[in-house]
């Protein structure tokens, strides 16, 4: 599973950001778990001693003292960033690998590639307007967009595009009464993807 931490962080107030610091360092420092980001612990540790003592010496109100302070907050957030980016290149972790110390975590979209499987069409009926005719597929996998729907009045020779359907349940119109129709399905999906055409499935349309 591939995970994004999310910099929630950077939204604290000076307070609230010394504490999450100091509980992060405290749940990466000397853990195995986290040895490959050991030194940037450290890095992190020394950069929010820093800001701690800046907010204490902002305190007094002078200009200089609060810009440094800003500063050494910069100076924090940049190196709890790099952190986390190298949290991140650990794509076959749990989740709990990046939550332990503290991180908030999104799960980062995968591209779907696998080939889109044939519809089935479950069934068609007569619609209710004369010249209409409604129809459902059996399901639709993951990743499909829409479902394409061609007809044919003359045993399938030539194919007419129909409608697009974004779930299971389609209808198609514009159709001359009385008379016969094959109906075929095909599934539209991320990344350019397309199905095979269904099997066709016959209707009188009244």
């Amino acid at each position: 599973m591939l995970f994004t931490i999310v910099l929630t962080f950077k939204k604290l107030t000076n307070a609230l950001l010394v504490l999450f610091v100091n509980f992060v360092v405290s749940r990466m420092k000397n853990n195995a778990t986290y040895v490959d980001e050991a030194a940037q612990v450290l890095v992190v540790e020394t950069a929010n001693t820093a800001f701690s003592t800046a907010i204490t010496a902002a305190g007094t109100g002078d200009h200089t003292n609060i810009a440094l302070m800003h500063k050494r907050r910069d100076t924090l957030e940049n190196e709890l960033t790099i952190l986390t980016k190298m949290l991140e290149l650990h794509p076959g972790e749990d989740v709990t690998f990046f939550t332990y110390p503290g991180f908030e975590v999104r799960k980062k979209p995968t591209r779907n590639l696998m080939p889109l499987t044939k519809p089935v069409i479950k069934a068609l009926k007569q619609g209710v307007l004369s010249g209409t005719l409604d129809g459902e597929v059996v399901e639709l996998p993951d990743g499909v967009t829409q479902v394409a729907l061609q007809h044919s009045s003359d045993g399938g020779i030539a194919w007419t595009n129909g409608s697009y359907a974004a779930g299971k349940r389609f209808s198609i119109e514009d159709l001359t009464p009385r008379n016969a129709y094959l109906v075929r399905a095909c599934f539209h999906g991320s990344n350019k993807r397309m199905s095979d055409w269904s099997d066709p499935m016959g209707l009188f349309v009244l």
